[in-house]
């Protein structure tokens, strides 16, 4: 007898009929991803030698001394790799598998509650200086030079992202490196992954966390490897908190958002966050913020459980 991908079994959590299989979801994501970054890479190619560059010569030598048409160029590549690498992958399999429902199992038929999305707003902020001591943590551990050497060409291409000498140019980056990673990362991690490894596992905690470890690596800045792994955990319990795709997209544009922000309107600061810049204050700080963590944590899972936080 010929096997089914799908179960046949109404979900009783996503209440999607028929169920695929996770194994079989997360298997087509993967090629999805694989298939949506070659064509992403392919198009940046096809941009740059338009013109007239190289594309991997041309990014490992961007700086922060590049002409606005350069950086713009390279915009719009981060915009097209993003673009083909997560967003359309994500709609085109939760698409493929859920048809009709894909809308009500990513989670993004409801707005979100006010209330979630002011706590979600204000965990994220007051979670910045516990992030900078993760940062911190993480930088200790001596990375190979193979890996050096491609931690520091992503800090020059991030770098040279984060000149901005007027108000289009800041839009255009809240664009790249805020709205589209928000919703694009968090369709793929929290949306799919978290949701079928949720399934699989049948252990919505060990799910959160496996999929925050996924979202980390599969940046490949291993100097940020920590404090990612723990936004993505953080945006993983939002999500399994409020069962509202939305809550962890507003908290990761957020996030990211208000460094774009930052970098716009002070500039001269941005060497004062990197790990070697930092003093003994980043424990005090890292420690009050990682209180004020918990605390807004227990407070958001209570407001829509009435459990106490895990």
């Amino acid at each position: 007898m010929e096997t089914s991908p799908y179960q046949e079994e109404k979900d009783p959590v996503f209440n999607v009929t028929p169920e695929p299989i996770p194994a079989l979801v997360l298997t087509f994501l993967l090629f999805a991803l694989i298939a949506g970054a070659l064509f992403g890479s392919l198009a940046g190619m096809g941009i740059a030698s338009l013109a007239g560059h190289d594309l991997q010569s041309y990014i490992s030598n961007f700086t922060d001394e590049e002409a606005l048409g350069t950086r713009n160029l390279v915009r719009c590549i981060t915009l097209l790799n993003h673009l083909f690498t997560f967003l359309i992958p994500a709609l085109f399999v939760a698409w493929y598998f859920y048809k009709k429902e894909w809308f009500s199992f990513l989670k993004i038929n409801k707005s979100p509650a006010f209330q979630n999305a002011m706590l979600a707003t204000v965990l994220i902020i007051v979670a910045f200086p516990f992030a900078q001591l993760t940062y911190w943590i993480n930088a200790q551990v001596p990375l190979p030079d193979a890996l050096s050497s491609i931690e520091d060409s992503t800090a020059g291409l991030i770098k040279g992202l984060l000149v901005m000498n007027g108000p289009m140019e800041l839009i255009f980056n809240l664009l790249i490196i805020a709205v589209l990673p928000a919703i694009g990362e968090e369709l793929i991690f929290r949306g799919l992954i978290q949701q079928t490894l949720e399934k699989w596992m049948q252990n919505p905690i060990k799910a959160i966390w496996v999929a925050a470890f996924i979202f980390s690596f599969i940046h490949f800045q291993f100097e940020g490897f920590l404090p990612r792994m723990v936004l993505g955990a953080v945006l993983g319990y939002l999500f399994y908190w409020t069962k509202n795709l939305w809550i962890p997209i507003l908290a990761h544009g957020v996030n990211n958002g208000v460094q774009v922000l930052a970098a716009y309107w002070y500039p001269e600061k941005m060497n004062e966050l990197e790990p070697e810049s930092m003093g003994s204050s980043i424990w005090i700080s890292g420690v009050i913020s990682f209180g004020l963590i918990l605390f807004l944590a227990r407070y958001i899972k209570k407001a829509n459980t009435g459990e106490n936080p895990v």
